[in-house]
């Protein structure tokens, strides 16, 4: 993949309607996690059956993007 992030909520709502959300306390392990890759289709797609293999329990998206801005950081 060219780039990937994850991002771990700290708060949810659900189907229940009841929002869930982490504190210094108290952290919940079932807080939804946000994964984004970025590279083109095709390897996005060769991809995705190990997504499907990975996740269990949520929703995997796709959707194509159109990049407004790369600024690098300058290489050492």
């Amino acid at each position: 993949m060219a780039g990937g992030t994850m991002v771990r909520a700290i708060a949810s709502f659900g189907h229940n309607s009841h929002i869930r959300s982490s504190n210094l306390l108290e952290l919940y392990t079932d807080l939804p996690i946000l994964v984004t890759f970025i590279d083109t289709p095709e390897k996005i797609k060769a991809f995705l059956p190990d997504v499907k293999n990975l996740v269990r329990d949520g929703l995997v998206t796709c959707h194509s993007v159109q990049v407004f801005h790369h600024a690098p950081q300058p290489q050492p």
